[in-house]
């Protein structure tokens, strides 16, 4: 008798400590996810801004001068997306370099030229541009998701279709 009781009297405080450890680890596991999502929209972000510039600087009619500034403008986001997938890479979500720097190559080159072309090639450069940053949005939310995949929320009723559907469980009216 003596040692069942001894034996629950040390399960509720094992019981607890191990509660503890789970309820540690799902918080843990649910900050950096939000830390990691945090990082995910600034990239994202920084993609439209892209997107933007260019879109308003290629369909606009722009000037000799303005091209600098719109190299320059491309370029330092482009370097602080660099940065956010250095960070995306070390927290596990790899993406691929290559459809990332398509963005700045697809923006800036023939940008100098930009002023001398007609407004039909300027439009059609413009799309192009939107094309590749939306494919890159995806591409960051794809890999993101394949990392944290989105949890679907069960209903009652689909629960309780799947419980009718099979006949392995025993249900009570068979008895």
């Amino acid at each position: 008798m003596t040692t069942l009781t001894l034996c629950f009297s040390l399960l509720g405080p094992a019981l607890v400590l191990l509660g503890w450890k789970v309820v540690f680890f799902n918080a843990r596991r649910i900050a950096t996810r939000s830390e990691t999502k945090s990082i995910v929209d600034s990239s994202v972000k920084l993609v439209n801004e892209i997107s933007d510039l260019s879109v308003g600087y290629w369909v606009g009619s722009p000037k000799d001068n303005e091209d600098r500034k719109f190299l320059l403008s491309v370029l330092a986001k482009s370097s602080q997306l660099q940065r956010y997938i250095n960070i995306l890479s070390k927290r596990g979500i790899t993406l691929d370099i290559s459809l990332l720097s398509g963005i700045a190559d697809d923006a800036t080159l023939d940008a100098e030229y930009a002023s001398t072309q007609d407004a039909l090639k300027r439009e059609v450069k413009a799309q192009t541009i939107v094309e590749s940053c939306m494919g890159a949005i995806l591409h960051i939310y794809e890999k993101f998701e394949e990392v944290y995949p989105p949890v679907r929320e069960i209903e009652m009723y689909d629960f309780f279709s799947w419980y009718d559907d099979h006949p392995s469980i025993p249900s009570s009216s068979s008895k």
